[in-house]
């Protein structure tokens, strides 16, 4: 399985159990899969730590979150995107956040727990070569330039 296609599930991903389910749905497709389409699925910061938590991704190479509008509202949500990252990239291209109510302080917090949480740089330099990430989209969130 190398594509799945989620958009539009609202309740799918609005907590840890979702997050958690799916990842046990998806485990097996760990080595196979490279692009995953969670569109519009309410992703929360609490199901991206379940999912980061249960199920390490290798092949990934694009990860569609757009439409989610409250996943990067807070500081909550932006280190619960940093914890996926880092367990998700090793070969992550493509990242779409459009219209996820990112804010100054949701990326802040992202870029804070990268830097600080112990091991996290390391196991992103081991697993996401910073060569490989050619782009990263944020369209569509009108509180990133509001301060």
């Amino acid at each position: 399985l190398e594509t799945v296609y989620l958009r539009g599930n609202q309740e799918l991903l609005r907590t840890d159990e979702g997050g958690a389910a799916l990842a046990q749905l998806l485990g097996s497709c760990q080595e196979s899969l490279r692009y995953i389409h969670l569109l519009d699925t309410g992703a929360t910061p609490q199901a991206l730590r379940a999912m980061a938590a249960a199920w390490p991704v290798r092949a990934l190479e694009s990860i569609h979150l757009s439409h989610n509008q409250e996943l990067l509202r807070t500081a909550e949500g932006g280190a619960a995107l940093a914890q996926l990252l880092v367990s998700w990239t090793e070969n992550l291209h493509l990242i779409h956040l459009e219209d996820t109510g990112a804010t100054p302080e949701a990326l802040r917090a992202m870029a804070e727990f990268l830097r600080t949480v112990e091991g996290a740089l390391r196991a992103m330099a081991a697993a996401w070569p910073v060569r490989a990430l050619e782009s990263i989209h944020l369209s569509h969130n009108q509180e990133l330039l509001r301060t």
